[in-house]
């Protein structure tokens, strides 16, 4: 059953991965294909909508609730890719919709984008960076940043330029399920 879709972004995950954020008849999808499918969906949760898509319903869309709905349905998906059921996905974010975030999981160095929220990150055996984009332009911006991973490998967080972390220009972590949260006050960033 041909779908037709409406490409409304390509929504840049990680380094290697492309989400493409399509809308879509969302009447003809529940009519045609599952009844289930209501403002959004994803491979996670419905296995005929491709890897690498999210489909937003036409009769959810707004311009006005787009963005809550790209980041809910990239959220949801985030928490089902590491590890969480729908069920467990859907308990998390109901109970606290600020967890609305964008998940990114990185077993490599990273570049921090102005829609990461958490960045979980494997090492390994080898020390891993994360560069973090100027605070100057992201004033109360905030980064959860986690190592996920027993490896010997480090975390340096690096800010951008002469910017530091609390006073120190490259702060790591070491610890496995050590996390530092993040916030800019628009000349540096701050662990809060």
């Amino acid at each position: 059953m041909a779908i037709n879709k409406q490409l409304i972004q390509h929504y840049y995950w990680d380094a290697t991965t492309v989400i493409h954020i399509f809308k879509v008849n969302g009447a003809h999808v529940r009519n045609q294909i599952d009844a289930a499918f209501t403002r959004f969906g994803y491979n996670k949760r419905f296995n005929f909508i491709p890897e690498d898509e999210l489909w937003i319903a036409d009769d959810s869309y707004t311009t006005d609730m787009y963005e809550e709905l790209r980041l809910e349905g990239l959220t949801e998906r985030a928490l089902m890719r590491i590890g969480c059921t729908y069920i467990e996905a859907r308990k998390i974010l109901d109970s606290d919709p600020t967890l609305v975030s964008v998940v990114t999981k990185m077993n490599i160095d990273y570049t921090a984008t102005i829609n990461d929220d958490v960045i979980l990150m494997s090492t390994g055996a080898i020390t891993r960076t994360i560069s973090l984009p100027t605070a100057a332009i992201l004033v109360g911006k905030r980064y959860y940043i986690k190592k996920i991973d027993s490896g010997a490998g480090q975390v340096v967080l690096d800010p951008n330029g002469l910017e530091t972390i609390d006073g120190d220009t490259a702060p790591n972590i070491t610890a496995q399920y050590e996390s530092f949260t993040l916030f800019s006050d628009g000349s540096n960033w701050h662990i809060v």
